[in-house]
């Protein structure tokens, strides 16, 4: 892989989050060690994951773990997509319940969040370009919203140890 994604879009070492929209994404394969919320504000495109092809429209939301190889390609001209890039240590240290969850699940690729939660994000992005004191609480509130909602309506899978905890 030429394209070097983990210098791009990751936020600082002490608030490790990126929060981004825009109408262009990498159509070479690359992977991060960071999760990755992708959320289809307008048009379409197809994703590309592990060896999974699905064309996103908008309104869909994907959620793709660390270390999994996927692209964006055929975009049309009014694609426009937001992105939620973030480490999980920005859920607390990883003895903190939150993090322990989190850390024991796998999210579906392909989840469904309620319009409300999809406002937020674009939301929470002008916050966070805008520079605005308070921005970081702004955008973790975001993140723990869309995970309680994915854990609430179980979009997920538990990994065998969660059943030990």
């Amino acid at each position: 892989m030429g394209y070097d994604f983990e210098s791009l879009y990751k936020g600082t070492a002490s608030f490790p989050v990126g929060l981004f929209g825009q109408n262009s994404y990498i159509a070479e394969p690359h992977h991060h060690q960071e999760f990755e919320l992708f959320y289809m504000n307008k048009g379409s495109a197809k994703i590309s994951y592990k060896e999974n092809e699905h064309v996103m429209t908008s309104g869909d939301v994907f959620f793709i773990n660390p270390g999994i190889d996927h692209c964006v390609t055929e975009q049309n001209e009014s694609f426009y997509y937001y992105a939620l890039i973030f480490d999980s240590s920005v859920l607390g240290p990883s003895t903190d319940a939150s993090r322990i969850i989190f850390d024991h699940i796998i999210i579906n690729q392909k989840i469904s969040l309620p319009e409300e939660l999809l406002q937020k994000i674009i939301t929470t992005t002008q916050i966070l370009q805008k520079n605005s004191f308070g921005k970081e609480i702004a955008v973790k509130n975001l993140i723990f919203e869309i995970l309680y909602y994915i854990i609430s309506t179980r979009q997920y899978a538990p990994l065998p140890e969660l059943k030990d905890l």
